[in-house]
Formats: C-alpha cells, sequence, structure tokens
C-alpha cells in the first residue's frame, strides 16, 4: 500500500511520464519552485 503524503513532508523520489512521453523526475521539476501535480488512478473513473 502506498503512503499518503503530508502536508510539507518531502516528496518521494518517483519518475513520470508526462503528457509529451518525456520522462520526468517528480522531485526535480518540485525543486525548480512551486508545482502541482494531479494524479489520477484509472481516469477519475468508478472501476
Amino acid at each position: 500500500m502506498a503512503e499518503t503524503l503530508e502536508v510539507g513532508k518531502a516528496l518521494p523520489r518517483a519518475e513520470s511520464t508526462n503528457h509529451q512521453g518525456k520522462v520526468i523526475s517528480i522531485h526535480e521539476v518540485a525543486a525548480e519552485g512551486l508545482a502541482f501535480f494531479f494524479f489520477y488512478p484509472k481516469a477519475s473513473t468508478g472501476g
């Protein structure tokens, strides 16, 4: 089970693919300044 992120807690080191198919480091993006990440499990569907 994944751990819950808490306000003020450091981001975990993780990578993801952006909308252009490029692999990005979430930690590096956040280090550049204010960042917003939205994770949508199963595209916000009920299944």
